[in-house]
């Protein structure tokens, strides 16, 4: 059989306070009660039986009923029709938990796993069953009982869908032409006691008051009741307040005896004076019930109280003024008991209804039930079936509620611990995406450990620890890889900057960082969630697990200093969400990613290659290996291999570049290649422009007349022994090796060229004192003066050296030497 479900809401809020026909009496309804009672034991003795007389076969079938819960048990079973003693299932309705289950033909209707029924104890649910051939519709509110029945109704047909929500609504009162629980005539089998209850009761909801007996201020009360998934008692009508003061009837003497202040009621005028609010939603109240003489308006009286008689008055909200609490708890809303082995959620579910000894009752949806132990003043966790004591807590103060995270000690053996052991309960209304605190309040799960204290006692941070050991882990074994493998590291470097170049030594002082990350599948991990980084190991826990360790083979002298270490655990898509039993909530992450960041300041050595001085590119690396013991059991992911330079790209004498991964990378090495570009432009200031400017000062002591042969030489001389200085400077600056730079080949040439001019200028001075000119016949006029012009043979040596020999050569040189640079 197909099974389509209609899930219909109703608009009860609408029609349940619908009054009947004028001029007709009340419409009664009979009410039969199971298993009712704190400590009732549930049987399968105790049953209603009705026996169907032969009728023809039925097409369709229409079944619906009235039902409240008072707890639950494994299997609530609501209805149950056997065709005979082993067809058992011919039509059977119950629910499991939150969940409904239905047996049509001995057929499961499968489709109602989908849904969840919010089904809350002391609360009547209208149910309608529909059934045909091809199709079965369930709507709402639209073997063992433990609760009432009422209405109980069959027809030959299927109801319509405005007949359904006339009969949830208490507007139609019509029998079943099959079968009517308000005309049957029931074997009655065990307690079941029945009553009559007007039927607009089954569709009214009056509200649900729970009074705090213990004296607390205005603040402490508020917290209270939102500890206990309620809020303050604000009653919104005459008939509210006349409830309410029902309540507290039974507390007058014990409600601060002495006067006729008892209860507060959740309504402050704190944001504007004489506007009374409700103090969690700031809604503004549509009821009030103040005496003559009040309210009294002012600064002073912001809180509302219920005196003697039902009325109300203002008081101080201070610290000192202490009165009675009233909770308005929604009938569905419940706490959850988390730490125990229940195997269904439905199972943690609490509520507060009711005093035993003076104090409010914790009633379990099935079993159990906590009370005030009067005796012993302590809390008891008890089985209704049993009737005996589970667990029991302790309170400092008895004004307290077992709410909250606590130690119960165990009086019973209890989910694998042993009688008189201490196990760790938590009561409170947290859901499972909430994280609980110590005292019971809840917060955001993605606040857990977050290095806040968003708990108002700090409790969130504490057991923050993000590793969860296992039994049998050894941290100084390697974890394996998938399937066995090898485990893959994925390696990570990042070269914040270049501290330092020493060319005399051949080395480089780095700053960097490196990163390693693998997965360790024996290891389960906690508070992950909390940032987009992940979660950060302590120094202890980091001294728990297996660390991967490393070497930096060209390691220059062992000079290496780590600056700061962390170990970051990412999680996983894999995550495991927290059971219903789990008491911390906590997500949990099993084998998650690590990653362990090192920062370090070391000095590598670096084999520079200086024939191209000053235009050389040193190529160096970084080069991280594993250690010896780890051959055959870790290897490198080259290919997942991440390199970054952070740091400057211009330092004062060089210019960093081309900063990746080497080919030389392997799987039990990484290889970072960077690449050092020298800056040319101090150098050619500092070296080429002055050797060239004592070249052209040299050069130019060519043109000096030939009588000044002091002069000549001096000048000469002088730029020799300055650029000699400024070679020798230069070359105490760079590491010794055998190799000729091209920066040498520089200097000897300009060198060679100003020993050239001054060899030129002692062979010119020879020349001129060898040589002997012939004498000329010269006619002058007698008024004129005779002048005896020479040109000596020096001068040509000059010449030749000045304009031929220093241009040439040194032309040619440049282009041969800067060929060289720029090849």
């Amino acid at each position: 059989m197909r099974a389509i479900l209609l899930l219909l809401i109703l608009a009860l809020a609408l029609l349940r306070h619908a009054p009947l026909a004028a001029g007709k009496e009340e419409v009664t309804v009979r009410v039969f009660s199971m298993h009712k009672g704190m400590w009732t034991v549930p049987t399968t003795e105790v049953f209603l039986r009705y026996n169907f007389s032969q009728v023809e076969p039925l097409n369709q079938l229409s079944c619906c009923y009235w039902i409240r819960m008072e707890s639950f048990i494994a299997t609530n079973v609501h209805f149950s029709y056997a065709w005979s003693a082993i067809k058992t299932n011919g039509l059977s309705l119950y629910n499991v938990g939150s969940r409904f289950r239905t047996l049509f033909a001995n057929q499961v209707q499968t489709k109602l796993d989908e849904i969840h029924w919010p089904g809350a104890p002391d609360t009547w649910h209208h149910l309608c069953h529909l059934f045909n051939h091809h199709n079965y519709t369930l709507y709402w509110q639209g073997q063992t009982l433990r609760g009432d029945i009422t209405q109980l109704d069959m027809w030959r047909r299927q109801l319509s869908a405005d007949e359904v929500m006339e009969m949830a609504s208490c507007h139609l009162n019509t029998p079943g032409d099959v079968f009517s629980s308000a005309l049957a005539k029931f074997e009655v089998f065990g307690n079941v006691t029945e009553m009559s209850m007007p039927i607009k009761q089954l569709c009214s909801v009056s509200p649900n008051y729970l009074i705090i007996p213990e004296a607390r201020n205005f603040l402490d009360s508020t917290t209270l009741c939102r500890s206990f998934n309620a809020s303050p008692a604000v009653p919104s009508s005459s008939s509210d307040n006349h409830i309410l003061y029902s309540a507290l009837q039974p507390f007058l003497n014990i409600c601060n005896p002495s006067a006729s202040w008892k209860l507060w009621i959740g309504l402050t005028d704190v944001l504007e004076d004489g506007v009374w609010r409700n103090v969690l939603t700031q809604e503004v109240a549509s009821y009030l019930n103040f005496s003559n003489e009040f309210p009294v308006l002012g600064t002073i009286y912001n809180c509302v109280e219920m005196v003697e008689g039902g009325l109300w008055t203002v008081d101080a909200c201070d610290q000192t003024t202490k009165r009675c609490a009233a909770c308005h708890i929604e009938r569905e809303h419940f706490l959850s008991l988390r730490g125990l082995c229940f195997e269904d959620e439905h199972q943690t579910r609490f509520r507060l209804n009711g005093h035993v000894n003076g104090r409010p009752v914790f009633w379990g949806y099935y079993d159990y039930i906590i009370i005030w132990d009067i005796l012993d003043n302590r809390w008891s966790l008890k089985n209704t079936i049993s009737n005996v004591t589970v667990a029991w807590t302790e309170v400092l103060d008895l004004t307290e509620y077992p709410l909250g995270r606590r130690m119960w000690r165990l009086e019973e053996s209890l989910c694998g611990a042993p009688q008189g052991s201490n196990l760790r309960l938590g009561l409170s209304p947290c859901s499972l995406q909430q994280f609980m605190c110590h005292s019971g309040s809840c917060i955001a799960a993605h606040l857990r450990c977050n290095l806040r204290y968003d708990c108002e006692d700090g409790s969130d941070e504490d057991e923050c620890e993000v590793v969860v050991m296992k039994g049998g882990y050894q941290k100084h074994l390697a974890p394996a890889g998938s399937g066995g493998s090898l485990l893959t590291v994925t390696p990570s470097v990042t070269l914040a900057r270049v501290a330092s170049v020493d060319e005399i030594n051949q080395a480089i002082t780095l700053e960097l960082e490196l990163s390693l990350a693998w997965k360790d599948d024996r290891l389960v991990f906690k508070h992950l969630g909390v940032t987009t980084e992940g979660g950060l190991l302590s120094q202890a826990e980091m001294g728990q697990v297996w660390l991967p360790r490393h070497q930096l083979t060209n390691l220059e002298g062992g000079k290496i200093k780590q600056l700061h270490q962390a170990v970051v655990v990412r999680g996983t898509d894999t995550v495991q969400k927290p059971g219903f039993n789990s008491v911390d909530t906590d997500l949990v992450y099993p084998g998650a990613q690590m990653t362990i960041t090192q920062r370090y300041t070391a000095t590598l050595t670096c084999s520079f290659e200086l024939y191209s001085y000053p235009f050389d590119a040193q190529l160096c690396t970084i080069d991280l290996t594993f250690p010896p013991d780890y051959k055959g059991n870790v290897k490198f992911a080259v290919n997942n291999t991440n390199i970054i330079y952070t740091g400057k790209k211009k330092l004062s004498l060089f210019v960093v570049e081309n900063v990746k991964l080497s080919g030389k990378s392997s799987e039990s090495l990484v290889v970072v290649e960077y690449q050092l570009n020298r800056r040319q432009g101090v150098i050619l200031l500092t070296t080429f422009l002055p050797s060239f400017l004592l070249l052209s000062i040299s050069w130019a002591t060519l043109f000096i007349r030939i009588e000044d042969l002091n002069v000549r030489a001096v000048m000469s001389l002088t730029t020799l022994l300055v650029l000699y200085t400024l070679f020798s400077n230069l070359s105490s600056s760079l590491p010794k090796t055998a190799e000729i730079k091209l920066i040498d080949v520089w200097f000897i040439f300009i060198i060679s060229l100003l020993f050239s001019n001054i060899m030129a200028h002692i062979f010119a001075g020879a020349v001129e004192a060898t040589v002997k000119y012939p004498k000329r016949m010269t006619v002058v006029p007698r008024d004129q003066t005779e002048i005896q012009v020479k040109k000596p043979a020096s001068g040509r040596l000059l010449y030749i050296q000045r304009y031929l020999i220093i241009p040439f050569v040194f032309i040619v040189f440049n282009i041969v030497f800067w060929s060289q640079v720029f090849r």
